[in-house]
């Protein structure tokens, strides 16, 4: 009843001895509480930041001010009552009062009555969202949300090699739709000191566009690192070009290097070991050249034989060249993994013998001498500072114009581990995360 109302039924029937009152608590938690479509869990965060108490009433907390009224101690109040909402102070009337118009808009809005625009729609919207785990019943809808986002085919078959990927993927749905998913997956990661962690890579985020700047990637990043941490990893690392998303939600961004300039046009001296084009054949050679070359390098992963079958090529895709250098004896003793990007070819990855160090020199002479054919002027090597690949770059890229470029597209977010721990990880000599070990 509003109070104009009330104020008129107050007057009539007030000299027989017949009052009228009203009584406003704000919200109260009922069973009714849970049929309304909107996410309550929004609605209580918004208690906790502007009310005192931070929460909903309950029944029995209004019963001492509706009792009032029934005895003839209250026998002369009559008129529109009293109106609170959590204990709030009159001086905080007006952010307490704003609270619940917005939620029961909400529900206006599902019922295509919307009572808001601009920004306060947008967070209405988000809150007529569920957000939850994947079902097996939503994966068709989530590759196909990645087709929207992604230029990435892969990405369903790599999702689909987590057998535990309902757990560790988290959707945000409206009706039917999905309209934004975070990912995640436990790898086992190098330290500072080449000791081995678990740590929780983010990623395949994705967002449909109509959906975005609702905070559902916040939302879920939230549920992901409940979750990781759960899990036992000690902190979370992702990928990305658009920083600001993440950082909202305590992800902190870090540098990358790579080394660049004009491929050299020197040529080789005599060659010592035999340089051909890899062959599935070859793998579990690889899989020991990787191993060694990086068994204490801070930021590598530990590869499985199953990520050597799957995951490593799906992210060096079908264009990228993998050449072998073999010894006299036809052992291979090192290899590269290169792209061409228009007209540059990048190195992507490398790994040598520790006793046949000079093999990454020609391996990367031979990148050259290939992609100077391919049409290619420009080199880039996106290789750790090693001192077998600071003695083997001038085979591939002319030592008096190399550049030293930067970029920070890797963010790391502590969950277990102490923030200067991670960062001990990260700024390591020869800290090095492959491109073959995305999440």
């Amino acid at each position: 009843m509003s109070s104009k109302r009330c104020s008129a039924l107050a007057v009539g029937p007030a000299p027989p001895g017949i009052t009228a009152d009203t009584l406003s608590p704000g919200t109260v938690r009922t069973p009714v509480d849970g049929a309304f479509p909107f996410d309550r869990n929004a609605v209580r965060t918004a208690y906790r930041e502007r009310i005192p108490l931070g929460r909903y009433s309950v029944p029995d907390e209004n019963m001492g001010a509706l009792l009032l009224f029934a005895p003839d101690a209250g026998a002369n109040i009559n008129g529109p009552g009293s109106s609170w909402t959590a204990a709030c102070s009159p001086g905080r009337r007006t952010g307490c009062a704003s609270i619940r118009p917005t939620a029961y808009a909400a529900h206006d809005d599902q019922l295509c009555r919307p009572r808001v625009a601009g920004s306060a729609q947008k967070e209405l919207d988000a809150m007529t969202h569920t957000l939850r785990t994947l079902a097996p019943a939503d994966e068709a809808a989530v590759h196909a949300l990645w087709a929207i986002c992604f230029d990435a085919p892969h990405l369903p078959a790599l999702h689909a090699l987590d057998p535990d990927r309902h757990r560790r993927t988290f959707v945000a749905v409206r009706g039917d739709t999905v309209d934004a998913v975070v990912c995640y997956v436990p790898r086992q990661l190098r330290d500072a000191h080449g000791r081995v962690e678990r740590v929780g890579g983010i990623g395949n985020v994705a967002t449909r566009p109509e959906a975005r700047g609702q905070g559902l990637v916040r939302r879920l990043l939230a549920l992901a690192a409940e979750a990781m941490t759960a899990e036992s990893c000690a902190w979370s690392l992702l990928f990305t070009d658009t920083p600001g998303v993440y950082e909202r939600s305590g992800w902190t961004g870090f540098r990358t290097s790579w080394t660049e300039g004009p491929l050299t046009v020197a040529g080789p001296p005599g060659p010592r070991f035999r340089i051909r084009a890899a062959t599935p054949a070859d793998a579990p050679r690889l899989a020991e050249l990787h191993a060694g070359f990086n068994t204490a390098r801070p930021l590598t992963a530990v590869r499985t034989a199953n990520d050597w079958i799957h995951r490593v090529p799906a992210w060096y895709g079908p264009g990228a060249e993998w050449l072998i250098a073999e010894d006299n004896e036809g052992t291979a003793v090192g290899y590269t993994v290169t792209r061409h990007i228009g007209e540059a070819v990048e190195v992507r990855e490398c790994a040598v013998a520790e006793a046949a160090p000079a093999a990454l020199g020609e391996l990367l002479a031979e990148v050259a001498l290939r992609a100077r054919a391919a049409g290619a002027a420009v080199g880039r090597a996106h290789l750790p500072e090693d001192p077998a690949v600071r003695a083997a770059l001038p085979r591939f890229l002319a030592p008096d114009q190399v550049r030293e470029r930067t970029q920070t597209v890797g963010m790391a977010r502590p969950l277990l581990a102490p923030p200067e721990a991670i960062r001990a990880t990260l700024q390591a000599t020869g800290a090095t995360h492959w491109h073959g070990d995305s999440f």
